[in-house]
């Protein structure tokens, strides 16, 4: 049996209609694509049908999928990654194996990167917000395992060194991401768990039984377990953890990683992979000064620094440094 989630919807902008879903193999990462078709070829929301992607022309209702193909959102293409550059394609696995090669150096573990690197997507994003902004973060999806790359062909012939060093920093941050996640799917109470790192997700999904035996899971909505806390916790961490991978890497929260882990006695960076792993933050900082409220400060105070923008930046960031000071001083002198 085999259990398929939920990436994406296909929808006819002309028609405005849904007419299928496109799903991805928890385990192994292949592609599925759904009608929403009965088994007597009539449109049912009720109903899912798979049909070959690659032979359109061959399935039964081909002429109704070809229709709605032509006027929906799906663009093509084994993974959307034909907008990529080869310089970006060849540098995920190399900062992927950076990760793998510190882990095995340094006794981490290395089970989540071997199992997620079996189904990795790789993917094209457009990098156009709705204000027309140009974003050039990338972003790990771990819900369905893929690194999203805002940089097009024609984007990276035109970027200088600097703006290549930061692509290739972007890469191995979410690199480390990838690195600490994984999932657990818990299908009598209908929810997929996902763990990156710190940061914990809910995604609560729908169960359709496939005519062959297989389960579709239809994403209904997400809910944050830890919400801002384990996710700017992570992306500390997960920052801290970089530089320990590559020295060159270019700190997005500079020093805020390296007090946390000494706080913690070098404990944090191993906790990222821990269910729990945000306990041994507060644990130990409240060992330090006994009050769980003021971890939460502390983490509040680093969002709010990630947050900044050039007005506030300067006060935001000394109101942190301050309550890390105030840890970092009472733990010498104890």
């Amino acid at each position: 049996m085999k259990y398929i989630i939920q990436i994406s919807t296909l929808f006819d902008t002309y028609c405005d209609m849904e007419f299928g879903y496109i799903g991805r193999d928890i385990k192994t990462g292949e592609l599925h694509y759904y009608a929403m078709l009965d088994k007597e070829g009539n449109y049912s929301s009720y109903c899912l049908t798979e049909f070959n992607i690659n032979a359109i022309k061959q399935e039964k209702n081909c002429e109704w999928l070809i229709c709605h193909l032509n006027h929906s959102n799906y663009k093509g293409g084994k993974e959307k990654d034909s907008e990529l550059p080869e310089d970006i394609l060849s540098l995920i696995p190399e900062m992927i194996n950076k990760h793998l090669t510190y882990n095995k150096e340094n006794g981490f573990p290395t089970e989540f990167i071997t199992n997620n690197l079996a189904n990795l997507s790789i993917e094209y994003t457009n990098n156009v917000s709705l204000f027309g902004d140009i974003i050039f973060e990338c972003a790990y999806n771990g819900v369905i395992n893929a690194i999203k790359i805002p940089i097009s062909k024609y984007q990276w012939s035109n970027y200088n060194d600097l703006e290549k060093k930061y692509a290739e920093d972007m890469l191995l941050h979410e690199a480390g991401h990838f690195k600490v996640s994984n999932h657990k799917l818990d299908i009598k109470n209908k929810q997929l768990n996902i763990r990156v790192g710190f940061f914990n997700l809910i995604v609560n999904v729908e169960p359709i039984i496939l005519a062959n035996g297989d389960v579709f899971l239809k994403k209904d909505d997400e809910n944050n377990l830890d919400n801002s806390k384990g996710r700017i916790l992570e992306d500390v961490m997960n920052d801290f953890d970089c530089q320990q991978v590559n020295p060159d890497f270019n700190l997005i929260y500079p020093k805020v990683g390296h007090i946390l882990n000494g706080l913690c006695d070098g404990r944090l960076q191993i906790a990222r992979y821990y269910d729990d792993g945000i306990e041994e933050l507060y644990e130990s900082l409240s060992k330090i000064i006994k009050s769980r409220c003021m971890v939460d400060e502390l983490l509040e105070s680093i969002e709010c620094v990630s947050q900044s923008d050039d007005f506030d930046y300067e006060e935001n960031n000394n109101h942190m440094m301050e309550i890390l000071n105030q840890y970092q001083k009472i733990k010498r002198n104890k």
